[in-house]
């Protein structure tokens, strides 16, 4: 008998039978599972669906709750209604399947598992056994296994899993960045939000001095963002979280910080966290392990300022620093200084500490700064020694930035009074104060106080010596010395200069108090309190400084009432012009206008500092006084020639008509003169007389020569002290010549015209002689006469519109534009005090208030 056994194996086709029967039984499972696990699938990927395209998180939290339990009950339901097929195949039905898939009947394949049960050593038995075998083997060969026929449209026919699939290819395209977050925010409701939706805001804010806008990241968590937002450093990050109850954390620069919650009690929902980046690459909010939300960032580094010298420091005038620099930075500069070392020498003095000078700002902080300064150091230990000198620039964040060093040998003042000469040496012989050299200059002290005709019987000079002198013998101590040394440096300046230096220093006070309100943004009421001691300031120094060119000898017309108007009036306007620029809201205009008005106090110092050529520069003074006295003789020959040239007129009221063809001319003034009259040309032969004859012919004809002659001479001590003669004195001359012809020959009518001309090319020659005297004097002080006419006081400034001294024009806005300002400011001003309007609007007017 033929018995059936399991588990046997083919001595032939074995391994191929068995894969028939492996995928056999993969097709049955999948037509019995798939019925039944479509369900579950499609509950899945819709899940997945919302989950990766973020959708979840902005629902409130009830209904996001909601929506979790619904997929998780319609989870359930389908995986209980699938359970019952959960089930391995069988190797009888896998077998089974194969026979029906290839149309086999009496369940053939059977055989190939069955063995011979008895008749085992039966010859005939065993060979037909092993017939069968062989011919079993061979259907093996060609058996095949069909593809799984699930039958879905019977028992889905709705198309809820092609629906469901367009979903999930949807979803994962749009969350392929950051799946896992997305995912994570599925799975979390946040429940005890109050049920808020989840909000994740952040605010940056750029530091003020850098002028960048904040930027403001908020709507909840972010998409993927390509580009990093870029931000200057030490800007501050505010962070804002609503719909969780658990603390979030800031992730940054490898940093982690808590949030802390808005509000007290279990029922926390908002939480805010503040911190300042200085670096990192990406900034990250999570609640646990659950990324709320991201930024990609580059924090940009402040970079130290660079100063250079625009040009080498220099001295000018007497014992002033000229110091010409500019630099740059990424945002503004707000500070920069002259470091001064002594360099390596032997002197004693080079112990001294470096010295730090500040220099002044044109204007508010910016990127690029320039600008020239004069800086008195002569009272130092190190005047008059080799020095080196770098610039030191700080920006708003602290970043201090260095310039080459140069070296120069830092100027020393010299003295030109016998007395202040003394002084300055005694001083400089206190440096190494030993007690002998204290005992002798304090003997020196007493015979110099013991001549008071020496300094002008000065009563302050006078007491200053006799307190120093006092302190050396009775004080062993180094304050002693080191103010003794500070009281002769003032005794030797007042016996030079007078009260000059000091008002001079009350002046630059007074500046450089109104320059640091300024850049510290101080209330208007302080800014007019220091306006008003700088005007003061200033009147007292103009006045000293006029007080002081008059003890030199220096005055001449230029102190007469009209050019006295000129010392301040200009300067007052220019004060007066930052005042009202200032109440408008102009206030970098208002510093760039005080920055002009401090350089022409430094053209003013320096020419008042300067002793080279005092006597060249007296004599420079008596020309153009001289000057002056010819234009104003000059003008009063014209008024003469003219009033004989009208009287002339009426005498011959009814002779010839007068001369066509003959244009009138010009008064002084630009006012025509009348109608020379008839032609009054004597007969030909007298025409072309020689001036000289004027001396005895003609009304005004002397005093014309006397005049062309004195121009004459003039004009040679011009050329020798210039090299040159400026052109309008040669066509003055010329014309004062055609009016001693004129007047040889009794021709009013020409006198009149050429006498015009001389007074014309005169005026012309005093703004040409002045300005090529003041040029040759170094430019610290104009040598204009006081003309009269308005165009540049003694102190080389220009009331003609320009404002300073070879310094440029300056732009300023017109008054109309002031005016619209003020009456703007004063609009907003008279909205604040509505209270009434509403608060995002008082909260607008306010901040743009605060500036003014």
């Amino acid at each position: 008998m033929i018995g059936r056994r399991r588990g046997t194996t083919l001595a032939t086709g074995g391994r191929h039978y068995r894969l028939l029967l492996v995928l056999a039984g993969m097709s049955l499972l999948w037509e019995r599972l798939w019925p039944r696990l479509w369900p579950v699938c499609c509950v899945a990927g819709g899940f997945l669906s919302l989950a990766l395209m973020d959708l979840l998180p902005h629902l409130p939290n009830w209904a996001h709750v909601a929506v979790l339990v619904a997929f998780a009950l319609g989870l359930l339901a389908a995986l209980a209604w699938a359970w019952p097929v959960l089930r391995l195949v069988s190797r009888s039905e896998a077998r089974a399947r194969l026979e029906r898939d290839n149309a086999l009947t009496d369940q053939p394949l059977q055989a190939l598992e069955d063995r011979l049960a008895a008749g085992r050593n039966d010859i005939l038995a065993e060979a037909l056994w092993s017939r069968h075998r062989q011919r079993m083997a061979g259907l093996v060969g060609r058996l095949r296994v069909r593809w799984p026929q699930p039958q879905m449209p019977r028992h889905e026919p709705w198309g809820v899993r092609a629906g469901v699939l367009i979903a999930l290819v949807v979803s994962v395209v749009a969350g392929h960045a950051d799946p896992g977050a997305r995912l994570a925010r599925a799975f979390d409701p946040g429940i005890g939000a109050g049920g808020q939706p989840l909000s994740v805001d952040v605010w940056i804010t750029p530091p003020s001095y850098t002028g960048v806008a904040p930027v403001l990241l908020s709507g909840g968590p972010t998409q993927a963002v390509a580009d990093p937002m870029s931000f200057p450093a030490g800007s501050t990050l505010l962070a804002r979280v609503t719909g969780t109850s658990r603390a979030p954390a800031l992730a940054l620069a490898g940093k982690v910080t808590a949030f802390e919650p808005l509000g007290e009690g279990d029922g926390k929902r908002a939480w805010r966290v503040e911190t300042v980046v200085n670096g990192g690459d990406r900034i990250i909010v999570r609640n646990g392990r659950r990324e709320l939300a991201a930024w990609p960032i580059a924090v940009i580094a402040d970079a130290p300022p660079r100063p250079k010298f625009a040009k080498p420091p220099a001295e000018e005038g007497n014992g002033l620093l000229a110091l010409a620099w500019r630099a740059v930075d990424d945002y503004g500069i707000v500070e920069i200084a002259a470091i001064i070392e002594p360099a390596a020498t032997r002197e004693p003095r080079t112990a001294d500490a470096p010295l730090r000078v500040p220099l002044p700002l044109a204007g508010p902080p910016g990127v690029e700064a320039a600008g020239t300064s004069l800086q008195d150091l002569s009272m130092q230990a190190l005047a008059g020694l080799p020095v080196r000198i770098h610039l030191e620039a700080k920006d708003a964040a602290g970043h201090l930035g260095s310039s080459e060093t140069v070296e120069a040998v830092l100027p020393e003042r010299k003295f030109s009074h016998p007395v202040a000469q003394q002084l300055i040496v005694l001083r400089k012989r206190l440096t190494a104060p030993a007690p002998e050299v204290r005992a002798a200059v304090a003997t020196e002290l007493q015979s110099i106080g013991a001549q008071p005709e020496a300094f002008d019987g000065d009563i302050v000079v006078a007491l200053a010596l006799a307190v120093a002198e006092a302190r050396l013998r009775l004080d062993d101590g180094a304050a002693a010395v080191a103010s003794v040394r500070d009281m002769l440096w003032e005794t030797a300046l007042r016996i030079e200069q007078g009260d000059v230096p000091l008002a001079e220093r009350q002046l630059e006070e007074a500046r450089q108090r109104l320059a640091e309100a300024l850049q510290q943004g101080a209330p208007a009421d302080e800014i007019e309190r220091l306006m008003d001691a700088l005007q003061q300031a200033l009147d007292h120094y103009l006045s000293t400084a006029a007080a002081e060119l008059a003890r030199r000898g220096q005055t001449a017309a230029p102190f007469d009432a009209k050019a006295q108007m000129l010392h301040s009036d200009d300067l007052k306007n220019m004060i007066d012009t930052a005042r009202q620029l200032l109440r408008s809201g102009g206030r970098e205009s208002a510093m760039q206008m005080l920055a002009e008005l401090q350089r022409m106090l430094d053209d003013i110092r320096s020419g008042l500092r300067s002793d080279d050529g005092r006597a060249e520069r007296a004599e420079a003074q008596k020309m153009m006084q001289a000057l002056h006295e010819l234009s104003d003789r000059q003008q009063r020959l014209l008024d003469d020639s003219f009033r004989r040239l009208r009287e002339q007129r009426a005498q011959q009221e009814r002779g010839p008509r007068f001369s066509q063809g003959r244009q009138a001319p010009s008064m002084p003034g630009g006012t025509p003169a009348p109608a020379p009259g008839p032609s009054l040309e004597p007969p030909a032969g007298q025409r072309g007389a020689r001036p000289e004859a004027a001396e005895k012919g003609g009304s005004g004809a002397a005093e014309q020569l006397a005049l062309r002659k004195e121009l004459g001479d003039l004009m040679v001590r011009l050329d020798d002290m210039l090299g040159s003669i400026p052109q309008p004195l040669t066509e003055a001359d010329r014309a004062m010549k055609g009016a001693l012809d004129a007047l040889g020959q009794s021709r009013l009518g020409d006198t009149v015209s050429n006498q015009t001309a001389a007074v014309d090319a005169l005026d012309r020659a005093m703004q040409a002689a002045g300005q090529a005297l003041a040029q040759r004097q170094g430019g610290g002080m104009s040598l204009g006469a006081g003309n009269g006419s308005g165009s540049d006081d003694i102190f080389g400034r220009s009331v003609g519109g320009r404002r300073g001294y070879a310094t440029g024009a300056l732009k300023l806005p017109d008054r109309g534009s002031l005016q619209r300002a003020q009456e703007i400011l004063d609009e907003l001003r008279r909205r604040a005090a509505e209270r009434s309007r509403p608060v995002d609007e008082l909260d607008y007017i306010d901040r743009l208030l605060r500036r003014f």
